[in-house]
């Protein structure tokens, strides 16, 4: 989904840009061959990148759905590009990247939203602009041991948050469209739907199984069907309509 709304609403040649997708090496939730396949055809450049481990650290006490979220700093090691643009998987594109590509400084991102705060002074690590670097990444992976940066049971956004603190660039909410807004500050999501480019799934995540699926009553359930409805768009436009579950 997300591969193919970048697409749909941008033209990554002209760009200079690729889809990278960064998938970690062996676990229970590794994609498959028959995944990876898939991915391609959407247009990603699968790169598998083994787990990284990090002195005095047991990343055995991160949440655990947030336990491989710090393989994200082998980003920084990705030298041959001039700039990457990060975006978790749980998000969806409906407008142009361009932008972007041109935000000053080394690091930007957009703050986060918690259901009793609109504004946080601290961001959301699921979208991320920045420059590689080699001695950057160094910095990073030392720091993740360091207690001072990184707390025992945290994974990548409480560690970028410290390690990033008073040198970040502040993106605007459309780039970080968080979906915890729809339901606890509503009127600010309506007042900003329309130029929202990159939709974040934070709070509830599309489900294939209709028993599970949010539908007209659950607290979020007008952004899932949008997101079913462009699910189905690209089941069409690929031609999967009766291999993959729709998310409806």
């Amino acid at each position: 989904m997300l591969g193919y709304t970048i697409q749909k609403h941008n033209d990554l040649a002209a760009m200079d840009a690729e889809m990278v997708l960064l998938v970690r090496d062996g676990g229970a939730d590794t994609p498959t061959k028959e995944n990876i396949t898939r991915l391609e055809q959407v247009g990603w450049k699968v790169r598998v990148a083994e787990e990284l481990e990090f002195e005095g650290v047991d990343t055995g006490k991160i949440r655990s759905w947030h336990r491989h979220n710090l393989n994200k700093l082998h980003l920084w090691s990705w030298t041959e590009y001039e700039k990457i643009l990060f975006i978790d998987a749980d998000v969806v594109c409906k407008g142009s990247l361009k932008e972007l590509w041109e935000m000053p400084g080394d690091f930007a991102a957009a703050p986060d939203v918690w259901h009793n705060v609109l504004t946080d002074n601290k961001f959301n690590s699921g979208v991320i602009v920045f420059k590689p670097d080699m001695e950057e990444f160094r910095k990073l992976v030392s720091k993740v041991s360091d207690p001072e940066y990184h707390k025992p049971n945290d994974a990548d956004q409480a560690f970028l948050n410290v390690f990033y603190r008073f040198r970040y660039f502040g993106l605007p909410y459309k780039y970080n469209f968080n979906l915890i807004m729809y339901q606890f500050h509503r009127p600010y999501w309506d007042m900003l739907w329309d130029e929202a480019v990159l939709i974040h799934y934070t709070v509830r995540k599309p489900k294939s199984d209709p028993k599970q699926h949010c539908h007209k009553g659950c607290n979020e359930w007008e952004p899932i069907e949008w997101y079913a409805m462009i699910f189905k768009e690209m089941l069409a436009f690929y031609g999967w309509e009766n291999e993959i579950p729709l998310y409806a």
